[in-house]
């Protein structure tokens, strides 16, 4: 209990900049390099040489522009992390740590446009630091401090000092505050001169139909993520045009007064600020804003062709493409699901009007062969031999349903079946794509383009059987549409302007090319006359039309409205008028301007030396037993690549107890390496007796990935208990100290977590399981008696040995119910031991984290089973109630039910059983960090007696406030 007690709080309480960071597997093989700038490091592994090169020229680049806007600079050099070793797009900005990390792929996400990735990218993350770094309440070393609070049951037990927790509270007070609206949209912005990111076709129609359809984010919901797919972009999207508003109306300076005035330590909301800057609360503000967007978005008597929709459910229906016969339609879905990323394939059958799932977790277009039997696409569901997750190429025999995979870590996606089994596809490497054919055995790969410099290639489509159309991303905003002859040569322009034309598919009769453009502002879908060049629109939606499939007459593509993306499908190709889609926007949106990239080749790589981090102090003021003020701290810190990592805390109260811990971790093999250690000081009085507890505890060992939802931690504990007492008698003092405790534990713990992603998966999951295999191979030695020592004459310790296993499983697996938003979670939980001990060594089965209607240390034994049943219903699913700076979210309440026991030895001496209600309330505070708040009702419905103390029959009362629930 030792570990649960010291460390329970901090693993709760961690700063995220420590545990965000740290990559799932190790990956030893790679070789870590530096280059050094002015203000930077930039770290790299071999293979994202270019990435690091252009991240530290642009860098360099932004640095004066961006500090000068907010006068800010870091008190170090920024260190910049370039990853390249999954196929993930991402940036990170730890601004307590002075850390940026970087994903070398180019981000291709539906809901954004395209632009120089590594421009955009670093600009943003650094524009986070600078911003954040100077909105900072405290120093970099301290992110929060911590209130806390830990209750105990009132324990019958003589032999126990005090029960086990019922009551956990730890409390962060934020060092920076401020909402995720305006810091991603400040991060967005950039600063004069430097707008890598532009308001484009995309954000603006994620907010021209968010107005049309008045699904709009109010403030507080702006204010967070923890939403679809759509919901947290549109936090993204709405932060940034409610930025562009801010400097339009107010000037570039706001930003940097706004954060200045967010500085002060009692300043906890950003209303205060907004008013002690603009004049204007946060809830005026956001009035007339949206006031400004719907006289701006404003369209009288327009008329729009959207067609009819094949395929609604789900927010993202993308890359539609017909069967060679044509009475099937492909298509990548996310139907069932709360993200777009959690895709599957799905086939509509034109003549039967159904669609039916078929392939799952595909991140691609499928393509079709040429007979109609088999679909190629991609997928990154498989990781490799060091644990990285490359996309891959796969084929579905659809007669058979058996999948056949064609490729190992080859980095492609994108597939398109060509003439006598030829596949084209698309493969990336540092940051840029290039296109390549092999055959569908996954061999003869043969390369069809060598770019080099960062280009971004997309959807490759045969458009004859020597010629392929695809896409590619320019140098900053858009893409062009390319074609390239198969038996080499140089790849040229089919259609490049000054709009972002994308999704090229050829038609039947080889002479037209289908694509979308954004021409009038908006996306649509356009045919191109290859003959004669001539160019129609053939929608005019509200949102945007793109990824079209043509058969015969009947345009099929992916419609954007306010709730995503859909299946639509227009009948006749007939040719519509263009008409411009008007935005406040395009005439107050940054100035999109060519930058050169002088990429510094004079800059000499290093082998990477381990850099640390400056130590991270979370201060905690905290009640402990019995009812006294603790103070202490916990610190992290770890090198700049996560090699080496350190977590630890110390607190003590005025009567001389104490808690230390700290965790040491290396990660330069593929297991984890670990030593922990634990010491835990306790005093009380009794009968006029002073009584003083040591317990110490060293853990070492190592900690196995094996795939995404398993750890195997094998390890070494050894742990040293003693005791001590203090009296007068006769006017004497006595001291008398003694170990009654000595043990040796070798431990392989198996732990299994795979919950299926989901809105509500925090509070109520409703698929997956949770599973944790204990088996411990123990020496213990238990305190007998005293003898006197022959030489000495003094009192010595006589111990008895227990030598013994103990297996322990802990399984819940939660079940979706058919009522939406409930959930189901089921419990069976068993330990045994393989023969008599000591009752110190005993298993326990009540409590908070047993059954709860009865006491932690009333239920004991070698032997213990629990079976639970929890069935979890919303009260609030959106509670949308700010209480100062707390913003409440969710609410749900959970019934349960108990069945166990815990007995030694003998026949089963029969059921315990419990019932209970617990209140679950997810929230988040000070807009960063994510509460999980708890309270219990539970009543034993069985009396009886253990060690002449009776339970059951009576309610116990739990409460706590976490990042996280406990199960």
């Amino acid at each position: 209990m030792i570990k649960r007690l010291l460390t329970g709080f901090a693993v709760l309480t961690t700063a995220a900049s420590w545990v965000w960071s740290q990559s799932l597997y190790n990956h030893p093989e790679l070789e870590w390099m530096t280059l050094e700038t002015g203000h930077f490091y930039v770290h790299y592994h071999a293979g994202a040489e270019r990435t690091a090169r252009v991240t530290a020229s642009v860098a360099e680049s932004i640095y004066e522009p961006v500090t000068r806007l907010y006068d800010y600079e870091p008190d170090t050099k920024i260190h910049f992390v370039i990853r390249d070793h999954d196929d993930q797009s991402n940036g990170a900005a730890f601004y307590y740590d002075n850390k940026i990390e970087l994903w070398a792929p180019a981000m291709d996400f539906a809901l954004r446009g395209t632009h120089h990735w590594l421009l955009n990218v670093i600009t943003h993350e650094f524009s986070h630091m600078i911003s954040m770094g100077a909105a900072r309440k405290a120093p970099r070393q301290i992110p929060a401090v911590y209130l806390q609070w830990l209750d105990y049951e009132k324990e019958k037990r003589p032999d126990v000092i005090h029960g086990y927790p019922r009551t956990l509270v730890s409390l962060p007070l934020a060092g920076t505050v401020m909402p995720v609206w305006f810091a991603e949209g400040m991060a967005q912005y950039h600063a004069r001169g430097v707008h890598h990111d532009t308001w484009d076709s995309h954000r603006d129609m994620l907010l021209r139909t968010a107005v049309r359809e008045k699904a709009l984010l109010p403030p507080h919901e702006m204010s967070r993520f923890g939403k679809t797919s759509l919901g947290n972009e549109r936090v993204y999207n709405q932060g940034y045009a409610l930025t562009l508003y801010l400097v339009d109306r107010f000037g570039e300076s706001v930003l940097p007064r706004l954060v200045e005035a967010l500085r002060p330590l009692n300043r906890i909301r950003f209303t205060a600020a907004l008013e002690s800057v603009t004049g204007l609360s946060e809830a005026e503000l956001y009035r007339q804003w949206v006031q400004w967007l719907e006289n701006g978005y404003e369209q009288s008597g327009e008329s729009w062709t959207e067609g009819e929709i094949l395929e609604s459910a789900g927010e993202a229906n993308f890359f539609p493409v017909f069967s060679p016969d044509g009475r099937y339609l492909a298509y990548v879905s996310s139907r069932g699901r709360d993200y777009m990323s959690q895709s599957s394939v799905w086939i509509f059958d034109r003549r039967e009007g159904k669609a039916r799932k078929t392939i799952s977790r595909v991140t691609s277009p499928a393509g079709w062969s040429p007979d109609g039997k088999h679909l190629v696409y991609s997928s990154n569901r498989d990781r490799g031999r060091h644990g990285s997750r490359y996309h891959d190429l796969y084929v579905y025999n659809l007669e058979t349903r058996k999948e056949k995979r064609l490729t190992r870590d080859l980095r492609a996606h994108s597939p398109a079946w060509g003439p006598g089994g030829m596949l084209a596809c698309i493969i990336e490497n540092d940051g840029t794509s290039n296109l390549f054919l092999l055959n569908t055995e996954g061999d003869s790969l043969r390369s069809l383009t060598a770019f080099k410099a960062g280009e971004q290639l997309f959807a490759p489509r045969w458009m004859s059987d020597s010629t392929l159309v695809f896409t590619i991303g320019g140098a900053f905003q858009g893409r062009d549409i390319a074609m390239i002859h198969i038996s080499g040569g140089q790849w040229e322009y089919l259609l490049k302007t000054a709009h972002d034309e994308r999704d090229a598919v050829p038609g039947l009769d080889g002479e037209c090319v289908y694509y979308s453009s954004d021409a009038t502002g908006a996306f649509n879908i356009y045919r191109l006359h290859l003959p004669t060049g001539e160019r129609h629109q053939l929608t005019h939606v509200p949102g945007g039309a793109f990824m079209p499939a043509v058969r015969g007459d009947t345009l099929c593509y992916a419609l954007f409205t306010a709730d995503g993306y859909r299946i639509a499908k227009r009948e006749g190709l007939s040719p519509l008028s263009a008409r411009t889609v008007t935005s406040p926007y395009f005439r107050i949106k940054p100035e999109k301007r060519p930058i050169d990239i002088a990429v510094d080749t004079s800059l000499t790589a290093k082998p990477y030396q381990p850099v640390f981090s400056k130590l991270a102090f979370l201060p905690r003021i905290m009640m402990d037993y019995p009812q006294k003020l603790k103070l202490g701290t916990y610190f992290y810190g770890s090198d700049f690549l996560d090699r080496i990592s350190v977590l630890g805390g110390a607190a003590a109260n005025f009567g001389g107890d104490m808690d230390l811990f700290g965790i040491f971790e290396y990660r330069r093999w593929r297991p984890t390496l670990f030593v922990e250690a634990y010491h835990q000081t306790r005093h009380f009085r009794q009968d006029d007796v002073d009584y003083r507890f040591n317990l110490m505890e060293v853990d070492a060992g190592a900690d196995w990935r094996l795939g995404d939802n398993n750890v195997l931690r094998t390890a070494a504990i050894f742990s040293r208990y003693s005791a001590g007492m203090r009296f007068t008698d006769q006017g004497l003092d006595f001291k008398f100290s003694y170990i009654y405790h000595l043990g040796t534990v070798l431990q392989a713990r198996w732990n299994h977590r795979a919950i299926r992603g989901a809105l509500n998966a925090d509070i109520a999951p409703s698929s997956g399981r949770i599973m944790t295999l204990d088996i411990q191979a123990a020496w213990q030695r238990f305190l007998r008696d005293f003898k006197i020592h022959q030489d000495f004459g003094t009192l010595v310790e006589v111990y008895e040995p227990y030598h013994y296993w103990q297996l322990l499983m802990d399984w819940t697996e939660y079940v979706p119910s058919p009522v939406s938003g409930h959930s189901l979670a089921i419990r069976v939980k068993g330990g045994w031991i393989d023969r008599r001990v000591e009752g110190f060594y005993h298993l326990f089965g009540g409590g908070l984290d047993g059954m709860k209607g009865y006491p932690y240390y009333s239920l004991e034994g070698r032997n213990l089973i629990h079976l639970g049943l929890a069935y979890r219903m919303p009260l609030f699913r959106r509670m949308r109630l700010r209480l100062g700076f707390m913003d409440l979210e969710k609410l749900y309440v959970s019934v349960y039910g108990d069945a166990g026991n815990a007995w030694s030895g003998g026949s089963f001496p029969g059921w315990k059983r419990d019932v209970g209600v617990q209140l679950r309330l997810s929230m988040l505070n000070f807009y960063a960090y994510p509460m999980k708040v708890f309270f219990d009702a539970a009543y034993g419905l069985d009396e009886f007696v253990t060690r002449k103390q009776t339970y059951g029959r009576e309610w116990r009362f739990y409460f706590g406030m976490l990042f996280d629930f406990l199960r």
